[in-house]
């Protein structure tokens, strides 16, 4: 696990980002940064493989962010971002 998410980091430092990976990722809206013993991401999620759409979740450690290219990289994921918490669709 720390080997693929070693490898993720550096491929999306690099700017380069894998379009099955991200396509693919469960999908975190109305998305926040949760703060505790380590950083994490609080939102609704879709699409994930284990837990049930629109369940509100806190994922696991936070080891990157990027919210021009939505999209995030946990301990465990990838997720996709939609709005932040407190933005609104047009």
């Amino acid at each position: 696990m720390v080997e693929r998410l070693l490898a993720d980091f550096l491929l999306a430092n690099s700017g380069w980002l894998d379009p099955d990976i991200v396509a693919n990722a469960p999908l975190l809206e109305n998305y926040s940064l949760a703060i505790g013993p380590s950083h994490a991401l609080s939102g609704v999620v879709s699409s994930h493989p284990h837990l049930t759409d629109g369940r509100q979740i806190v994922t696991s450690q936070l080891f990157y962010l990027d919210p021009e290219r939505a999209v995030a990289r946990t301990l465990n994921r990838w997720y996709r971002l939609g709005l932040p918490c407190g933005f609104k669709r047009n």
